[in-house]
């Protein structure tokens, strides 16, 4: 009967250590998420308020809180006319993204896309936009308006382009998306 008691105590003391040292895993990981959104929330407003934000504590968050920020920093230097660096931005974001999070992937692929057509490169947004797939994007109306709108700049398949717009006036629940097709549409006709 005594090895029986020595084997519950030993069992029921390793038991006690595992529930100790769970408790400071769980313990740093709370500490890290916090320190985390600190950091997020931090660089969130400061870019947001348009001040320098220093990129080696962007670097500091895991991936898609990353490129959650590097949107913001993007969108913020678009705003402020400086398309080098938002394109530099985009790309970053575009290349490192899709395996961890579609949605802002394709947010990115459509800022992205869209810089480059401001600038009047519609071949390279054109090129960007033949890799979505459709199907899968969740701003898909903005990325195949934008594609029609390349596709009629480049004087380019113009046919091809009509049918993205009827079937943006026909199929998208999105009212100023739809106007913005109206017009495309007129000008091809």
């Amino acid at each position: 009967m005594m090895p029986y008691k020595k084997l519950i105590g030993s069992v029921f003391a390793l038991a006690v250590l595992g529930g100790i040292l769970w408790g400071i895993y769980e313990n740093y990981q709370n500490k890290k998420q916090e320190e985390i959104s600190s950091l997020l929330f931090n660089l969130e407003k400061e870019i947001l308020a348009g001040k320098v934000v220093d990129e080696r504590a962007i670097r500091q968050l895991p991936l898609p809180s990353r490129n959650y920020i590097l949107i913001l920093l993007g969108d913020y230097y678009f705003s402020q006319g400086d398309y080098k660096k938002a394109i530099k931005v985009y790309e970053e974001v575009v290349n490192s993204i899709k395996k961890y999070d579609e949605a802002l992937y394709y947010l990115a692929l459509e800022k992205l896309a869209y810089l480059y057509y401001v600038e009047g490169n519609y071949k390279k947004s054109l090129s960007l936009l033949q890799k979505v797939n459709f199907n899968e994007a969740p701003n898909k109306w903005h990325l195949k308006l934008l594609y029609a709108q390349n596709l009629i700049k480049l004087g380019e398949d113009k046919n091809r382009a009509k049918a993205i717009l009827n079937e943006i006036i026909t199929q998208c629940p999105i009212s100023s998306i739809v106007i913005t097709a109206y017009m495309y549409l007129s000008k091809i006709l």
